[in-house]
């Protein structure tokens, strides 16, 4: 069985989902779908989640939203129409727009991720399932299931042990539900980006789909496939030419590189995997590849490079280490660089100024990639 993780870059019209679905149904052991919030577009300029954080900020300040709303109307009845499903849009809307002034800004931001999950869910003939029912809280799942419940604290003991890094996190699934849906059908779609606390939504941070597919993927001891609009993780952000893309990266790398611009999969996600046996491999929801795999053993990791700030940061595998330290004292850098890790250096490079550092970060890519 497998987690595949869709995020709103790929859900952001018609096509989106059609491609999606389609994925997910050339696999049978694609069981367990976790959807974000449909992104812009061509067309449309601003992501669903945004559009509601606006909308809630405007009804709240006590401005006229119509414009706003109308948008949304818009843009989830021409998916409908043609998607030629049978999903009540106008009620859906109708209810979430009576609720803005009620619900809490958890509640009314992740209706973004639970719309497009039912949409999808109607797509692809699995059944919808809301995060609020199956991911929570350790102290809110044992007041619900009670403390001998397998997929509560037992569950703790049996899968996590001393999770270690994880103890901070502490989400836990109601795995007996989602084997339910599953044994009725031929999947489940379960909304992204929140979870029950108190038995209330909380949201998490941008980006936390990624953490909701790795909460069932560590949750089922299984393989976790992301998708997304890019072929996988390159060894430099893309700026004006592509560069080589890592076939392997480790997520305690990945993690220190989520720091420097490396935010194809999210930091938390990453941070939650490491220790955990789980395979994570990042797709292109839109084109045919081998995309990257993140793992907590890496055989094959040569280089990457990221920037933040007055900083460069480099990743690399033992056999570069000497062209990078050439590299610097060439540069007149060398005083400038300190070694977060043994295999981890960050560069001071004097100057902000994005040109600078992309200069640099292109001349040493040139070094590393002609060894």
């Amino acid at each position: 069985m497998k987690v595949c993780k869709f995020g709103g870059s790929s859900l952001s019209d018609a096509d989106g989902v059609k491609a999606a679905a389609n994925i997910v149904l050339r696999n049978c052991e694609r069981k367990i779908i976790v959807v974000s919030a449909i992104g812009k577009n061509g067309e449309e300029k601003i992501k669903l989640t945004d559009a509601l954080i606006q909308i809630y900020k405007s009804a709240h300040s006590g401005n006229n939203c119509d414009f706003l709303w109308q948008n949304v109307l818009k843009r989830f009845k021409n998916m409908q129409r043609r998607l030629n499903v049978d999903f009540k849009v106008e009620d859906e809307i109708a209810a979430l727009k009576n609720s803005v002034l009620s619900a809490t800004y958890d509640e009314f931001v992740s209706a973004g991720e639970r719309l497009t999950a039912k949409l999808f869910s109607l797509y692809s003939g699995f059944a919808f399932l809301d995060a609020k029912d199956v991911i929570f809280k350790n102290a809110d799942f044992k007041e619900i299931k009670g403390q001998n419940h397998k997929s509560g604290a037992d569950y703790k003991n049996e899968q996590y042990g001393k999770s270690g890094a994880n103890d901070k996190n502490d989400f836990f699934v109601d795995i007996d539900r989602v084997r339910f849906f599953l044994n009725k059908g031929k999947g489940v779609v379960i909304s992204g980006f929140y979870y029950s606390s108190g038995g209330k939504i909380k949201l998490l941070k941008r980006g936390g789909g990624d953490v909701s597919g790795a909460i069932l993927a560590r949750a089922f001891s299984c393989e976790y496939e992301n998708f997304t609009d890019t072929d996988g993780i390159y060894c430099i952000i893309p700026d004006d030419f592509t560069p080589k893309m890592l076939e392997t990266v480790s997520y305690k790398q990945l993690s220190a590189l989520s720091d420097y611009g490396f935010c194809v999969f999210s930091k938390e996600a990453s941070e939650y995997l490491i220790d955990s046996g789980i395979t994570t491999r990042v797709f292109n929801t839109f084109t045919k590849g081998g995309g990257t795999i993140i793992s907590d053993s890496v055989d094959i990791f040569p280089f990457a490079i990221g920037e933040k700030g007055d900083y460069i940061a480099v990743a690399f595998d033992e056999r570069y280490k000497k062209i990078i330290e050439d590299f610097l004292v060439k540069n007149s850098l060398l005083n400038y660089a300190s070694y977060i890790d043994r295999n981890f250096i960050e560069v001071y490079c004097g100057d902000a100024r994005r040109n600078v550092k992309q200069r640099y970060i292109k001349m040493l890519y040139a070094a590393l990639i002609d060894k």
